[in-house]
């Protein structure tokens, strides 16, 4: 099972990071028809201490995403708070005072 980010407001998002449309595929024909129009996301693949986090990546268990979230944190300056989470969704707001949040 793979989890996935969603980012509801990403002031400091950088569209140039975007996957380029080669990295997000639609359907090769193979597939089977409940898997058909669903969008492929690159799974994370940790290179450098400050990660960037991007909506739709993937990652491999809730702990890994834990993991890089806190170290995304330490970087950026917040305070991760994981509220909510269940095996779909993750859900991470930054404590009071701050508008960060995932």
């Amino acid at each position: 099972m793979h989890s996935t980010l969603h980012n509801e407001v990403d002031e400091d998002y950088d569209s140039s990071s975007n996957a380029s449309s080669e990295e997000l595929e639609i359907g090769n024909g193979s597939e089977s028809e409940e898997n058909i129009g669903k969008l492929s996301f690159p799974e994370f693949i940790p290179r450098k201490r400050n990660p960037q986090l991007e909506i739709g990546l993937l990652f491999g268990s809730f702990e890994k995403l834990k993991y890089v979230v806190r170290n995304h944190a330490v970087f950026n300056r917040v305070e991760p708070i994981f509220k909510r989470n269940d095996k779909e969704r993750f859900h991470c707001v930054c404590k009071e005072g701050c508008s960060w949040k995932l």
